[in-house]
């Protein structure tokens, strides 16, 4: 058992350590925590009380099971996700199981004090409707999937939901087996294999016994169907006729987010620098610096997103790049920023003067 006291920092920095304190405290009360190894059952179908949790750890995953024994994955769930049996406010039951994709640890909650605590807190009951909220569009996206998507678009959208939790800069890795993304996507293996095949193909992905890894976010992304493009918020006409242009320029591009992680580069960014896209994008912009002037470059940056007026090359002198190997280069750059549908980007255009 937890003592609410000492243990409400189990939920930290998720969306329920926002409730008042004595409500998290009997939130808390009487429940415990569950370890369930990759893929264990966190919550069975066949559960004849309602069962409810928040899971700390790992990734699991909800799905809907057919007789025949094929299944439909509905939604991934990572810290801070309410993971559920029952359909409590209608006291039915669901026809969903939720298993674990890695390791996992559950906070499970004493259902019933949950339940009351939902009819009788307003702040609960918020943040139950922002999760139901969360779940309806995972079940839209999962109808539309089956409706609209192919299966190279199914896996690809399953592929980058599983491996969406990796840092920066490190390898993006699905741990999904062939089988269990077949599952995932509702098809029959043979189908979701050859999906896989052609993938591999094209240098997209990898696989290896037990999990896939994503080789190329970018153009797995971009095997996105329109509608699944659209329900992220993108147009995929506009962004590829955006690439287009900026893989046209006679100069190295780069746009970097207001964070200071590199968004994009260009073919010549790649070249100018050394660098594989793949490789460079989610690093911070400070990778392409010397080493002795990136912290004055940190507040460079900073100072421009305060006052974003547009830098032309010509405005400073005295700058250098550095390349994957090391070395250092003059260049000159040249700033400006973007809004878009993500958020503000400031494309920087590089220039290498050590070429001429």
């Amino acid at each position: 058992m937890l003592d609410a006291g000492s243990d409400a920092r189990l939920l930290a920095d998720t969306f329920w350590s926002d409730l008042p304190e004595p409500i998290l405290e009997r939130l808390l009360h009487g429940a415990q925590v569950r370890r369930i190894p990759a893929r264990g059952t966190v919550f069975a179908l066949g559960d004849p009380e309602p069962r409810a949790g928040i899971l700390l750890s790992g990734t699991a995953r909800a799905f809907l099971a057919a007789a025949d024994g094929r299944q439909l994955t509905v939604r991934y769930d990572r810290r801070g996700a309410f993971v559920a049996r029952r359909s409590h406010l209608l006291g039915g039951h669901s026809p969903i199981a939720i298993h674990a994709v890695t390791d996992v640890e559950l906070l499970e909650l004493e259902a019933r004090e949950f339940l009351g605590l939902v009819e009788r807190e307003a702040s609960v009951a918020r943040a139950v409707l922002a999760e139901l909220s969360r779940r309806l569009e995972d079940v839209y996206a999962t109808v539309a999937d089956s409706a609209f998507g192919t299966v190279r678009e199914k896996v690809a959208r399953h592929l980058l939901a599983l491996s969406d939790d990796g840092r920066p800069g490190e390898r993006r890795i699905a741990p999904i087996t062939q089988q269990e993304l077949a599952d995932g996507v509702g098809t029959m293996r043979e189908v979701a294999a050859r999906a896989l095949r052609d993938l591999r193909r094209e240098g997209i992905v990898a696989t290896a016994p037990g999990y896939i890894e994503i080789l190329d976010p970018a153009r797995l992304a971009a095997c996105l169907g329109a509608w699944q493009v659209a329900a992220a918020g993108l147009e995929q006409d506009a962004r590829e006729d955006v690439e287009a242009v900026l893989e046209a320029s006679p100069n190295a591009i780069v746009t970097v987010g207001t964070d200071g992680e590199i968004t994009y580069l260009n073919a010549l960014a790649e070249a100018t620098f050394g660098w594989n896209r793949n490789e460079l994008v989610g690093l911070q912009v400070e990778t392409l610096i010397p080493d002795r002037v990136r912290e004055k470059h940190v507040h460079r940056r900073a100072e421009f997103l305060a006052d974003p007026v547009p830098r032309p090359m010509y405005l400073r002198t005295g700058l250098h790049g550095r390349r994957r190997d090391g070395t250092e280069f003059p260049v000159s750059v040249g700033l400006s920023l973007v809004a878009t549908r993500r958020g503000s980007m400031v494309l920087a255009t590089v220039v290498d003067r050590s070429a001429g």
